[in-house]
């Protein structure tokens, strides 16, 4: 099964079941940081900040560049460089 293969039968999946966003949506208060890969197939650019959108309050999006699927080994510095202040001000308010 190649990526198109596995990517429609994701989409038929979120068709037919809709929406996940009441089933992991009731973290109360808990922030969350949405790392999104600026060159990820699986995610274009028209379905970035979903996370940010669905929940402004409570949720931060960043844009890693360079990087695609495999966010984490191709971009690992910047990933560090975006979380570790976003934990710090997290930190901030315990």
């Amino acid at each position: 099964m190649g990526h198109p293969d596995v990517l429609a039968m994701e989409h038929a999946a979120v068709q037919a079941y809709g929406s996940l966003a009441s089933h992991w949506g009731g973290a109360n208060t808990t922030q969350v940081l949405e790392l999104i890969p600026a060159d990820d197939p699986f995610q274009p650019k028209a379905q970035w900040n979903v996370t940010a959108d669905l929940y402004p309050n409570r949720a931060t999006s960043k844009v890693i560049a360079d990087a695609s699927h495999a966010l984490f080994p191709e971009q690992g510095n910047a990933v560090l460089e975006a979380v570790l202040p976003w934990l710090n001000q997290q930190s901030s308010h315990i």
